[in-house]
């Protein structure tokens, strides 16, 4: 049979390393991102620089996905990162802001992240049987009587949901231990990236090849993803919820979320705004 007769039976394969993950295919996923960068770069209100620092940042991620070495794949994606958490102030370590800045945007979201991923499996275990108003609308995660009875009546069905769904009895049923549960994950969450800051002076300070480095290069890769994907909703928004006399850039954007996120660790009803923070499923790593 010729390839023409019928294409949709053949494909090719490329035999390096591919980063996929949990997300979306990269062509979608660059699509996606350089359409959105299309509709923001019309708007007046944000600043010129901080277009060009989200388009170079979609195209590292670009360049990142079509590299053929792990090490070239890890070091676009880290230059897609230093695009967006760098500074014009001198003396500023876009290392540190990078730290300091994802780790907090990250853990806004840290909570619904779970708990999306803790329906999605509920969703496929015997133990969904044994709750009544289980729904994509997610609002049963609210309440802490579906962690305990999930963690008594899927612990023979299930051991593995019911672990989980004690650990989150603890978690969504006090607000001190939901601080905790945040803090403590960006907390690992800074130290990761210290790891990751290491890996990347060897690559390029003293030209390592590294092996052993696709994990780090995965969690690199969502981490840019993660990135682009939450600034480009934010400036999308404040044509309407923001109302100021200047441009809007990326530093804005890092003051607004780290004061949403100081306010989420000290809010009475840190539950609820950790489960309404944005947050884009699709992107789940």
């Amino acid at each position: 049979m010729e390839r023409d007769d019928n294409p949709l039976k053949y494909e090719t394969q490329g035999l390096f390393f591919q980063i996929d993950g949990k997300v979306e295919r990269s062509e979608e996923l660059y699509s996606r991102f350089l359409n959105k960068f299309l509709i923001l770069k019309a708007h007046p209100f944000i600043e010129d620089e901080t277009r060009k620092k989200i388009n170079s940042a979609i195209r590292y991620f670009r360049l990142g996905t079509e590299a053929i070495e792990i090490e070239q794949k890890f070091i676009n994606y880290w230059i897609g990162i230093e695009y967006l958490f760098s500074s014009k102030i001198a003396g500023d370590n876009t290392f540190q802001r990078f730290k300091d800045f994802f780790s907090k945007v990250h853990g806004l979201s840290y909570v619904k992240r779970n708990l999306i991923e803790f329906h999605k499996q509920t969703l496929i275990s015997d133990g969904a049987t044994a709750l009544s108003d289980i729904d994509d609308r997610l609002d049963y995660l609210l309440d802490v009587n579906t962690y305990n009875k999930l963690s008594m009546e899927c612990l023979s069905i299930d051991p593995f949901l019911a672990f989980k769904a004690e650990v989150f009895s603890g978690v969504m049923g006090d607000d001190k231990t939901m601080r905790l549960y945040i803090k403590k994950h960006v907390t690992n969450l800074e130290q990761h990236l210290v790891r990751m800051y290491r890996v990347r002076n060897e690559i390029i300070h003293e030209a390592a090849i590294k092996p052993n480095i696709e994990s780090l290069t995965s969690n690199l890769r969502y981490y840019l993803i993660f990135t682009i994907n939450t600034m480009v909703d934010f400036f999308e928004k404040p044509m309407t919820e923001i109302i100021i006399n200047r441009q809007i850039s990326i530093q804005d954007f890092f003051v607004f979320k780290s004061m949403e996120f100081e306010i989420l660790l000290k809010a009475t009803d840190i539950k609820h705004r950790a489960f309404n923070s944005s947050y884009n499923e699709n992107l789940a790593s």
